[in-house]
């Protein structure tokens, strides 16, 4: 089912807030309050969470021109979540809503990538359990 404002919304929230509890568990330095940007063994990355039937989650291109990588935290089927790490290059590269010449999104958009792609071609950091 799409989202909408308020399922959006409440997917923001949600993000921020396990964001930074996946943060704290495997040893991430949270750097602001406005996103889940952080340090993690020194490398600028942004930890991007989603629930269990969410597949995919999104990064704009101002932060991507940012980060190092991007950590997909995915839940799993027992309410533990999966974190998966991406460099920001094969990130982009397997993200949707990419202008054709390879480059970055389009301003304002989100390079959406699917947890299988994060499964097929990441790196698995940790299980986090809630």
């Amino acid at each position: 089912m799409p989202q909408d404002r308020l399922s959006g919304a409440e997917a923001e929230e949600f993000g921020h807030e396990f964001g930074r509890r996946v943060a704290a568990a495997i040893g991430a330095e949270m750097l602001g309050t406005s996103s889940n940007e952080c340090l993690l063994n020194g490398e600028l990355v942004v930890i991007k969470c989603a629930r269990l039937h969410c597949r995919t989650v999104g990064v704009t291109d101002k932060m991507m021109e940012r980060i190092r990588a991007v950590l997909g935290v995915f839940e799993q089927d027992g309410g533990s979540y999966a974190v998966w790490r991406l460099s920001v290059e094969r990130y982009i590269q397997l993200s949707r809503h990419r202008i054709p010449d390879g480059g970055a999104t389009t301003a304002g958009q989100q390079g959406m990538v699917n947890f299988s792609d994060f499964e097929r071609e990441g790196e698995f950091v940790a299980t986090v359990r809630p």
